[in-house]
């Protein structure tokens, strides 16, 4: 049996050491090209990945590319947070110069990493998440301004979409969850018309209907236009994320829905990841989105697990999908 460890990822060397010397890139990735697979594992990245609480937890930008160098073709796409943002008259603007050369590899420190050129290097998708502005009646009342000034910017910077984090904001109200859900239908429509995506990142959704079923929000759910990236999977014991994923599952569309996990969280048992995996495979679940890179590398193996349906287990997977952790 295999003992999996508890603690949360930590990259090899000491920090000290990588701040003095970046490593140099390996001579071949530590896994083979992941196989082509029609579902989707995206991840989070955040530019603050060389502050220093971050980096002597986690390593820099440069364990982040590491990671990703080691395993080509696995991830579908990463949702950015790499300092853009919105002015309430509806243009973009950088309000983090730090964050966005962290992303690019341009911070000029030993720890730096190209995030955004390996990612491309990987044909990946990059979603920027977009900071509120700060006034958000604007962009209630009159959201074109902010889909147009997107659509001109992702065409310039080679983005594919946008991401709002929605996790709190509006979900205590129902006028505004209502205008919420509305406002996100709005920017999934003005942005799919150009060929870009739109994505929600959302949690505790039913807070305006008292953390209850209801059926004027399943109308909503099955009614969106945007990606609705729901984060109510990410904690809790087995018994909650399962709850979680079965609720999601049966009232948003399959193609439009992304199921958050998070390696920052308490790793989970053996048994623990099994009942998450085959909870998402039996739920039809076509996106997995993981927050937040350097993902914690207990969970790989499941993750190649999930994207490739275990294919590559012996018989295809019948009777040694889950039996045998190594294989995918």
């Amino acid at each position: 049996m295999v003992s999996w460890p508890k603690t949360e990822y930590v990259p090899a060397g000491s920090p000290s050491a990588l701040a003095t010397a970046a490593p140099a890139p390996p001579a071949s990735p530590a896994f083979p090209p992941f196989p082509p697979s029609d579902l989707r594992l995206m991840t989070w990245v955040g530019g603050d990945q060389n502050d220093p609480d971050k980096y002597t937890k986690y390593g820099g930008m440069n364990t982040v590319v590491q990671q990703l160098q080691d395993n080509p073709g696995l991830y579908t796409g990463a949702f950015l947070f790499c300092g853009w943002g919105y002015h309430s008259n509806g243009s973009i603007y950088m309000h983090n110069a730090t964050r966005h050369a962290v992303c690019s590899g341009a911070d000029g420190t030993p720890r730096s990493g190209d995030l955004i050129g390996a990612a491309r290097r990987q044909k990946m998708e990059l979603i920027q998440v977009m900071a509120w502005p700060e006034d958000l009646r604007a962009l209630y009342a009159h959201p074109q301004p902010y889909i147009d000034s997107f659509v001109t910017m992702a065409k310039a910077e080679g983005w594919s979409g946008m991401q709002l984090d929605a996790e709190w904001r509006p979900w205590h109200n129902l006028t505004i969850a209502l205008a919420t859900y509305n406002l996100f239908n709005t920017l999934a429509d003005g942005l799919h018309a150009h060929g870009l995506r739109f994505t929600a990142a959302v949690q505790s959704v039913t807070d305006a209907w008292g953390f209850k079923p209801d059926a004027q929000l399943d109308v909503l759910l099955a009614s969106t236009r945007a990606k609705l990236c729901v984060m109510d999977s990410y904690y809790g014991g087995v018994g909650r994320v399962l709850d979680s994923i079965d609720f999601y599952a049966q009232r948003v569309p399959t193609g439009l829905l992304g199921i958050g996990m998070s390696s920052r969280e308490r790793t989970p048992t053996v048994d623990g990841f099994v009942a998450r995996f085959h909870a998402l495979r039996q739920a039809g679940i076509r996106e997995v989105d993981m927050f937040v890179m350097p993902i914690n590398e207990t969970w790989l193996p499941w993750l190649r697990k999930w994207k490739n349906q275990c294919r590559g287990c012996p018989s295809g997977g019948v009777l040694s999908c889950f039996e045998q952790i190594g294989c995918y």
